[in-house]
C-alpha cells in the first residue's frame, strides 16, 4: 500500500495543475508560448511547401517547354535537306544560263548573263538554252536533260509591252521625233493585239492575257521596275524542232520589238534523285535606256512540301503536334491576362511570347497554303499543259523565313524559364552561349535551307 502511494505520489504532482495564482499565470504563459511557436513553425512550412510547389511548378514548366523546343528543332533540322539542295541549284542554273551561244554566232565568249543585244537574246533562246533543255540524248524521255532533270509540263514565253508614243517629246524636237515609247508602267501597259494576221479569224494572232488568266503574280525587275503578270504569251512543246520552229516564227516576224520591256521563261524541273522541285525563271529586262538585263531566279523546295505522301508525313505530325502546343501555351496567356489584368503588360517577356505565337500561326499558315493551292491546280502538269507553281513556292520560301525568325524567338524564350531554375554559377557562361550558338545554327539552316531562291 506504501508502495502504491509512493509510485502514484509522485504522478499525482506531476499532472496536477499549479494551486496558487502565480504558479497558474507563469503555467498559462508558457503555453501560449508553446503555441506561438506551433503557429511560426506552421507558416514557415507552410511558406516553405509553397515555394517547394512554385518551385516545382517552375521546374515542370521548363521541362514542358524543352519538350516543345525539341519538337520545333526536330522539324528545323528534318525540314532541312542539306548540300543537296545547293549542289541541285549550281547544276540547274549551269544547265541553263552558263552553256556558251555558239561560235558561229559570237567571236567571244558569252553566256547568257553577257547578253546585250535583242539578236543576242535570240541566238542564246534558240541556240545554247533549248538545245541543253530539250536534248535529242534522251528520244524517248522529253524534257529530260542533265541527264536527272525532268522538265514537267511545256515551257511558258511572256512578253511585256508598253504602248507607242507613251512619253511626251519636246516641241522643238517633235519634228525629228516621231514617236517616244517610255519604261513600263501599267498606265502605259500595251494590251492591243498584234503580230501577223491570222486568216481564220483575220485579226493578229498575239494576243494580250491578264495575271489571272494567266495564273501570274508580279516581278519587281533589276531596273526597279515591278510587271504586273499579264503579258502576250507563247508555250514551248518539250519536242526540240517543234520548239525551234516555233522560236524562230517569233524571231521572223518581230514578236520582239522597240516596245518590248521584259520577257519571261518559266518552267518547272523536278530531280528525281533528290525529289527536289525547281521553278525556275529567266526574266530578260529591255530599259528604255537600251541594252539587256539579264536574270534568272531558281527557287527550290522538298516535293514532300506539296506531296506529304513523299516522306513528309512524319514531320506533318510534328507540326500538328506543334500546333496543339502552341494552342494550349495561348490558351495559358489568356488565363494570366483575365487574372491579372493591366499588370500582365508590365513583364516584357509576354510580348515576346506573343510575337512568337503569332509568328507560328503565320509559319502554320504558309505551311498549310502550298497543299491547298496544289490541291486546287492539280500536280503534276499534264505534258502539253503549264500550270504556274509560283505561289506554293513562294509560299513555302516565306515558310523558311518565318522559321528562322521563329528559331530566334522560341530559343531567346528558353531563358524567361530558365531564369527561375537553380543552377550552380559555374554553369552559368554554358547556359547562356548554348542556346544562342544553336539559335544561330538552326537560323542559318533555314535561311540557306529547305525552300533555296538562287539568283544570278
Amino acid at each position: 500500500m506504501s508502495m502504491r502511494k509512493q509510485i502514484s505520489s509522485p504522478l499525482g504532482e506531476a499532472n496536477s495543475r499549479p494551486q496558487t495564482r502565480e504558479s497558474r499565470q507563469t503555467y498559462d504563459s508558457s503555453i501560449d508560448s508553446d503555441n506561438d511557436e506551433l503557429k511560426d513553425d506552421f507558416h514557415i512550412a507552410l511558406k516553405s511547401a509553397m515555394r517547394m510547389a512554385k518551385r516545382n511548378k517552375d521546374v515542370l514548366e521548363f521541362f514542358a517547354y524543352l519538350i516543345f523546343l525539341a519538337l520545333f528543332t526536330t522539324v528545323v533540322l528534318l525540314a532541312h535537306p542539306g548540300e543537296d539542295l545547293i549542289e541541285h541549284n549550281r547544276a540547274l542554273r549551269s544547265a541553263v544560263s552558263e552553256q556558251e551561244i555558239f561560235f558561229d554566232k559570237a567571236q567571244i565568249r558569252k553566256l547568257y548573263k553577257d547578253i546585250d543585244s535583242v539578236d543576242e537574246y535570240w541566238d542564246w533562246l534558240l541556240g545554247p538554252f533549248i538545245h541543253t533543255l530539250l536534248s535529242t540524248d534522251f528520244p524517248n524521255q522529253p524534257g529530260f536533260f542533265y541527264p536527272y532533270f525532268r522538265i514537267l509540263g511545256v515551257l511558258r514565253v511572256r512578253q511585256k509591252r508598253v504602248q507607242l508614243n507613251s512619253c511626251d517629246v519636246p516641241e522643238e524636237l517633235a519634228l525629228e521625233i516621231t514617236s517616244c515609247i517610255a519604261e513600263y508602267s501599267q498606265g502605259v501597259e500595251e494590251i492591243a493585239p498584234y503580230g501577223p494576221i491570222d486568216p481564220d479569224t483575220d485579226s493578229p494572232v498575239w494576243k494580250w492575257h491578264s495575271a489571272a488568266e494567266l495564273g501570274e503574280g508580279n516581278y519587281n525587275g533589276r531596273t526597279g521596275i515591278k510587271f504586273t503578270g499579264s503579258g502576250y504569251n507563247s508555250t514551248l512543246p518539250l519536242n526540240l524542232a517543234q520548239a525551234k520552229e516555233q522560236l524562230q516564227y517569233l524571231r521572223d516576224n518581230r514578236w520582239i520589238d522597240v516596245q518590248t520591256r521584259a520577257v519571261f521563261i518559266d518552267f518547272l524541273v523536278y530531280n528525281a534523285n533528290l525529289n527536289f522541285l525547281s521553278l525556275v525563271k529567266m526574266a530578260t529586262e529591255f530599259p528604255a535606256s537600251s541594252g539587256v538585263k539579264p536574270y534568272v531566279l531558281i527557287r527550290t523546295a522538298p516535293i514532300s512540301f506539296f506531296l506529304p505522301s513523299e516522306g513528309g508525313s512524319s514531320m506533318f505530325a510534328v507540326e500538328c503536334i506543334i500546333l496543339v502546343m502552341v494552342i494550349l501555351y495561348i490558351c495559358v496567356e489568356m488565363v494570366r491576362i483575365r487574372k491579372r489584368g493591366w499588370v500582365y503588360l508590365a513583364d516584357g517577356w509576354h510580348y515576346l511570347d506573343w510575337l512568337n505565337y503569332l509568328s507560328f500561326i503565320a509559319a502554320f499558315t504558309l505551311r498549310l497554303l502550298p497543299l491547298r493551292l496544289i490541291s486546287a491546280s492539280g500536280f503534276p502538269p499534264a505534258p502539253t499543259e503549264f500550270i504556274n507553281y509560283e505561289p506554293p513556292m513562294w509560299a513555302i520560301v516565306q515558310w523558311r523565313n518565318v522559321v528562322a525568325l521563329n528559331a530566334v524567338l522560341t530559343w531567346l524564350r528558353l531563358f524567361k524559364y530558365a531564369k527561375n531554375i537553380p543552377y550552380e554559377p559555374s554553369c552559368r557562361a554554358h547556359s547562356v552561349m548554348f542556346p544562342l550558338v544553336l539559335n544561330t545554327v538552326l537560323s542559318y539552316n533555314q535561311l540557306h535551307g529547305t525552300a533555296s531562291q538562287d539568283a544570278v
